[in-house]
């Protein structure tokens, strides 16, 4: 028991210093001692058992700042097909488009909009769902690297850009469209909330869940019963053979207390 007590410790203690050395080194970069120390704090990360809820916070922002440079580097350099994760997100939407083809096959929807798209916004490009597309973000960078790094090819090609901020959304849409959350914004739930008033009736409303990331360090806790007031929700997860590590909840929203026009 004493050994265990001082092996953990001994993570925490590398683990606090790993943090703060990262913080330290804010705005993260893609570059050979960042991508060490993620490693390294990747390692620790699993070595231990719980966090304290600001560790946790420090933890979430950290990634959501990584998720961030990582996605800019390859933007900038147009070379998506290297980036980390090409081959994860190939299978991810995928099974996603699968899920969606059943919804498009019954239903019409206007658009699909990926709020939080960042500067590599695979999932519009990689989706095989021939409708219009738009990325949205509230960094212009992101938007700008975006427009430069995707494919113009089929699925491309209907892709557009606009500028918006999550917790203060104007969508505007008067039929239903298909919203995507990104998985990496913060304080999702209360931004969620006003964006769903936003959406007309029919809309759908798509947040991913880490399968693997039981402790929500980077994705956020959602409270998926919180959302069965607006409408039909249901869960999707992958067989555990396929390797893809994220699920999706989709909410069909039916009640969403919306104003109607005079």
């Amino acid at each position: 028991m004493t050994i265990r007590h001082n092996y953990m410790e001994s993570n925490q203690k590398t683990l606090e210093q790993l943090l703060t050395e990262l913080e330290a080194m804010r705005p993260l970069k893609y570059e050979p001692k960042t991508n060490v120390l993620f490693a390294s704090l990747q390692d620790k990360v699993r070595q231990c058992d719980a966090f304290d809820l600001r560790t946790a916070q420090r933890l979430n922002r950290l990634w959501a700042e990584r998720g961030f440079s990582v996605e800019y580097h390859f933007a900038q350099n147009r070379d998506i097909r290297h980036f980390d994760f090409y081959e994860k997100y190939k299978k991810l939407t995928a099974f996603e488009s699968g899920i969606l083809q059943h919804y498009t096959r019954k239903h019409h929807y206007e658009k699909i909009c990926f709020v939080g798209c960042g500067p590599l916004p695979l999932t519009l490009n990689m989706l095989r769902i021939d409708i219009p597309k738009v990325g949205i973000d509230y960094k212009k960078s992101a938007l700008e690297a975006a427009k430069k790094a995707l494919p113009k090819d089929r699925f491309g090609r209907k892709i557009s850009y606009r500028f918006g901020d999550f917790f203060n959304l104007k969508l505007d849409e008067k039929k239903p469209v298909i919203i995507y959350i990104a998985g990496l914004i913060l304080g999702k739930e209360r931004g969620m909330d006003a964006i769903i008033r936003e959406l007309p009736k029919g809309s759908l409303l798509i947040i991913r869940t880490v399968a693997e990331d039981k402790r929500q360090l980077f994705y956020e806790r959602i409270n998926r019963s919180s959302f069965k007031r607006y409408g039909n929700v249901k869960e999707y997860n992958p067989p555990l053979s396929s390797g893809i590590v994220n699920g999706m909840f989709i909410v069909e929203i039916a009640n969403n207390n919306r104003k109607k026009s005079l």
